[in-house]
């Protein structure tokens, strides 16, 4: 009888809580900031929820002076919401380690204010164990915050039991330390290194990876004037007293922009040490511009080798810089880590001078002097029907060793390649497929090399096809005069949320066995290509089938049938090539051939579409489909949404694009206006390329009394636009008949009132050739207010704007944001939720997944690692799309 009671009871309760309706949002957002400070930023380093720590046991170095450690740190807790935040437990994963000082918890919990903060220190506490180790905890943070399951803190903190000597922790450990992923590289054994030789480093070595993360640069420049170049030491790990960082001119007779620091001389076995011995600042410096040409000096050795007189350059390297590899793994442009070693005349690789951890410090916003370069490329003449793959990464020099360069390639005019010519963005090798049609033709490919720090450089491939251009006469039972070959990259194709990317490849992860699943844009992978002939096609997938469970798919081509391909494919560890065994009938022109999932885990590479009957083999050539390069630098800009000068009106109208336009009050023919805020329609363009702009407008000119504007660039002279804008013919495009210059990164684009009547709707800039018409595409400065653009520069805001769909909202802050995005949606979906991220040209930079499971569902996104700019993110949740502009800054 108790059992039934007890059951009862349980039923009663479960009956309760389902009836019981979901709590109610408390409108806290909880934040983390960092308070150790990159010198003259507010950004939190190494990240805003990333400490670092170090702990040794000697309260007294070899001379007897008492020792400083930083083994603490000042964290910050933000409410950017707007409700009070309540924190009922604040600790760590481990208080042996880490603990939080500074705050007690009281029973109703502490309570933080809406746009408030509370300050607390973390404290390295570790005092056992293993010498020379690197300790890892979290923050454990409880509390009522809306965004309380995606709030965290990493603190990573080195502990040494003794100090100097062959005591302290090696230099890839203090770069682990900072959660840094890059690498020493291998010695002549293949063994992890982490005492590499004095001796000048190997450029071929440098090239193949073998010095890790090695660049052999010597002298640098400032990346981009408009911002400072900074530097923060990471460690010091050397005898007794300081050492002295510095930028000197090339003749390293004269320090550069005055930047020169050193640390306080008790912490000189530390992480972090700090500038001096009383203060909490860390060591480090920045200046704004550096006016020339610079190379890194650390205790006096010198970035561009030699000894410490200044001896031996071409023999020996004191100070090695390093790329910054992220924790995601990714380089990290225009800042590097600079290791230096008291190396005297020469150390041996392992010997226990050569450890190069005793002065280790970051720089940003630099990058190497010597820049890539393209010299010609020699004409390549292609056969019709034969295959043929030319290389051009010969054309072109890295610059340095250690950059890498990754190729792309379009049509001289900036158009897309043809879909028979490709390029393997590794290697620069560009594969031809000349179809019958291409028979005769002449081609002007440019093909581009991007650097690590995004550095183009381009040269010119004139391609003649020969063969027939059309195909000779056929026998009653003809055979194919040619062979069609199309490669198609799976990641490249337009996945589904349905499916999961990895690098290089698209995954299943449901399972659909009986019938296929819906027919909805999520459940399928879908190619684009265009063939030159229609015809009966083999298609071949290069598949990676775990076992008889995930092996299977549903295939079709053009919205046609689909085919259960349920049996033939491969199974086991590796990628393998297999044969529908249907084949696809496709038609002249443009195909899609779709993959529906049908078992979860089955990896899908490429596919290879042919006429063909032989299987390829290997990876196969390169996709033609993953060419992410833009045909040109465009930007569509509403004026309406611009900074709108409050002698211009905004009105309305259908015939306008997104409904609204801009016109001016007042006139100013003979000369501009006063050059303030309240006469100008002010543009801003984020994330600009360098280069001659073509300037399109869409106006309504109702007379000749009122057609034109004055328009300048990046506040530079007034260009008066008073000819060639069409009048009495509604909204039109116009083309601005002069080029205008941007430079890289941000523009300003002003229109100033000249006649009061011209109805002004929206913008155009492009570097191609491309004519605009209609309304245009759409604008990508509308879903960001205008505040926001102008605080770029400026103190950071935290306004969530929402963006309303049919199936909720989607609040995205703090906007801009500096180095984490938090995405908030409300709405009543359930399910897998995709999150993508593509640049103002729309080339998609991630794509992430997720499962909602309530109603408020909330993550962050780490957008550190972007350049500072606009951007666009599209969150797929069913069959619902909400799209939200975001600032990096």
């Amino acid at each position: 009888m108790s059992g039934v009671f007890a059951l009862l009871l349980l039923l009663s309760s479960s009956l309760l809580t389902a009836a019981s309706p979901p709590a109610a949002a408390a409108g806290a957002i909880a934040r983390i900031e960092n308070l150790t400070k990159l010198p003259g930023s507010n950004r939190g380093f190494p990240a805003e929820d990333y400490f670092t720590f170090h702990r040794a046991l000697p309260e007294r170095n070899s001379l007897g002076q008492p020792m400083r450690y930083t083994d603490r740190s000042k964290m910050r807790i933000h409410n950017d919401g707007t409700g009070t935040l309540v924190i009922t437990k604040l600790t760590t994963t481990n208080t042996n380690n880490f603990r939080i000082n500074g705050v007690t918890i009281p029973s109703g919990g502490l309570q933080i204010a809406p746009k408030s903060f509370r300050d607390v220190e973390v404290v390295f506490v570790t005092n056992s164990g293993d010498t020379r180790r690197l300790v890892t905890e979290t923050l454990v943070m409880q509390s009522n915050a809306d965004n309380a399951g995606s709030v965290r803190a990493t603190f990573r903190g080195a502990f040494m039991k003794l100090i100097e000597g062959g005591s302290e922790i090696n230099v890839q450990k203090v770069m682990d330390a900072f959660g840094f992923n890059t690498s020493m590289g291998v010695d002549a054994n293949g063994n992890p290194q982490v005492r590499p030789s004095s001796q000048y480093p190997d450029p071929k070595r440098v090239n193949a990876g073998l010095e890790g993360d090695l660049i052999l640069a010597g002298l640098f420049e400032q990346a981009s004037t408009s911002q400072p170049v900074r530097m923060i030491q990471l460690g010091a790990f050397h005898g007794p007293g300081g050492a002295p960082t510095e930028l000197r001119n090339e003749a390293s007779t004269r320090i550069v922009g005055s930047m020169k620091y050193n640390h306080g001389d008790r912490y000189h076995q530390t992480l972090l040490p700090r500038i001096t011995n009383d203060s909490r600042e860390p060591a480090g410096d920045y200046t704004s511009t550096t006016g020339e040409p610079f190379q890194i000096l650390v205790a006096g050795f010198r970035s561009t080798g030699g000894t410490y007189e200044n001896t031996r350059k071409d023999e020996l390297l004191g100070v090695r810089i390093y790329k910054v590899i992220d924790r995601s793994g990714r380089v990290v442009p225009n800042e590097y880590i600079v290791i230096q070693d008291y190396i005297g005349s020469g150390c041996g690789a392992g010997s226990s001078n050569c450890d190069w951890n005793d002065n280790v410090s970051y720089i940003t916003n630099v990058r190497p002097l010597k820049r890539p370069s393209a010299r010609a490329i020699a004409s390549v003449t292609a056969e019709v029907g034969t295959t043929k793959s030319v290389n051009v990464s010969g054309a072109f020099d890295r610059g340095y060793a250690g950059n890498v360069l990754t190729y792309s390639a379009t049509l001289a005019d900036g158009s897309r390649l043809p879909s028979w010519i490709g390029i393997n963005s590794a290697t620069g090798a560009v594969v031809i497929n000349a179809p019958s049609s291409a028979g005769g033709q002449s081609y002007s490919i440019r093909v581009t090399a991007t650097d690590l720090n995004r550095l183009r450089v381009s040269s010119t491939l004139s391609l003649s096809v020969t063969g027939s251009s059309t195909p000779p006469p056929t026998d009653p039972d003809p055979e194919p005069d040619e062979e069609a070959f199309y490669w198609l990259e799976a990641e490249c194709a337009t996945v589904g949320s349905s499916f999961k990317l990895n690098a290089g490849s698209v995954v299943s992860t449901k399972r659909s066995m009986s019938a296929p699943p819906s027919d909805v844009s999520a459940n399928r992978i879908r190619f684009t290509l265009e063939v030159a002939d229609a015809g009966q096609y083999n298609l071949f997938a290069r598949i990676k089938a775990p076992d008889g469970n995930s092996d299977s798919y549903y295939v079709r081509a053009n919205g046609g049938s689909w085919y259960k391909w349920s049996s033939g494919i491969q199974q086991g560890s590796s990628f393998d090539w297999n044969r529908l065994p249907p084949g696809l009938s496709l038609r002249a022109g443009n195909n899609t051939i779709d993959f529906a999932y049908r078992e979860p885990l089955t990896e899908l590479d490429k596919i290879y579409v042919t006429t063909a009957n032989s299987a390829p083999f290997g990876a196969g050539s390169p996709g033609t489909n993953c060419d992410a390069e833009p045909s040109s630098e465009v930007f569509w800009l509403e004026a309406e949404c611009a900074d709108v000068g409050s002698r211009w009106r905004t009105s309305s109208t259908s015939s306008a694009s997104n409904g609204n336009y801009v016109v001016a009050t007042a006139n100013s023919t003979a000369t501009p206006p006063a050059d303030e805020a309240a006469n100008r329609v002010r543009f801003t363009l984020i994330g600009a390329a360098g280069g001659s702009y073509r300037l399109h407008a869409r106006i309504n000119a109702p007379s000749g009394l009122d057609d034109s504007y004055w328009v300048r660039v990046n506040g530079g002279s007034w260009y008066k636009w008073f000819s060639g804008i069409r009048q009495r013919a509604g909204f039109q495009w116009n083309e601005l008949p002069q080029r205008l210059s941007l430079r890289e990164g941000s523009n300003t684009v002003d229109f100033a009132f000249r006649e009061d009547g011209a109805q002004l709707d929206k913008i155009y800039l492009t570097t191609g050739t491309t004519q605009p018409a209609g309304l245009g595409e759409p604008a990508t400065n509308c879903s960001v207010a205008r505040s926001q653009v102008n605080t770029l520069a400026g103190a950071q805001q935290h306004t969530a704007v929402p963006v309303a769909g049919a199936a909720g909202v989607l609040n995205l802050f703090p906007n801009p944001a500096t180095y984490r995005l938090t995405l908030a949606l409300r709405s009543s979906y359930t399910g897998e939720v995709s999150v993508i991220v593509t640049d103002v040209r729309g080339r998609r930079l991630s794509v992430q997944r997720y499962v909602k499971e309530q109603e408020q569902w909330q993550t962050d996104l780490d957008v550190a690692d972007l350049p500072a700019g606009l951007y666009h993110l599209q969150l797929l949740a069913g069959s619902e799309q909400l799209l939200q502009s975001f600032i990096r800054q």
